[in-house]
């Protein structure tokens, strides 16, 4: 079943999902029944709110093992893909919007492939180095946004709207 106005919203755990609640607070997301969600994520404990379904992923990386990180990344990869591809043909995605974990790389790539709107924020926790994951997305994002204002002369096109 295609369901009307749905969202995929990817973020990880810690400050990632600590912007995403704030993000969600300041009324992205609207509680009546038109609006549904898909979320992505790598946390452990997902936020809950109204229409939304959660996938939940691994962390690609393993902070203890190189090697480990090396063998399990192409499940993890193929996983995500799968995935993505599985939710964008079940459901009517019109965009997807994402606090930049790297998590949301393949997905955001493949939603952008298939003409989804695309939006990022980069980390509050950014003023001059920017992360590797928003390097990649600040070129298919069709809204990229930056939380401290010194980032304007990293990424010239971003969009300023202060901490979430």
């Amino acid at each position: 079943m295609i369901k009307k106005n749905t969202f995929l919203i990817i973020y990880g755990r810690g400050g990632h999902q600590k912007q995403m609640s704030e993000l969600l607070k300041h009324g992205l997301y609207e509680s009546d029944d038109s609006v549904n969600t898909i979320v992505f994520t790598d946390s452990v404990k997902p936020l809950t709110f109204g229409n939304s379904q959660t996938f939940k992923f691994k962390e690609f990386r393993d902070k203890y093992s190189n090697s480990k990180t090396i063998v399990l990344l192409p499940y993890h990869l193929l996983k995500l893909i799968y995935t993505t591809l599985m939710v964008l043909s079940q459901f009517k995605i019109k965009g997807v919007i994402t606090t930049g974990p790297g998590i949301a790389i393949i997905p955001c790539f493949i939603c952008y492939l298939f003409r989804k709107k695309v939006v990022v924020f980069e980390s509050w926790s950014k003023f001059t180095q920017p992360s590797i994951t928003a390097k990649i997305l600040y070129y298919f994002s069709g809204l990229f946004i930056v939380q401290n204002k010194s980032m304007l002369k990293v990424f010239p096109k971003a969009k300023y709207w202060g901490k979430l």
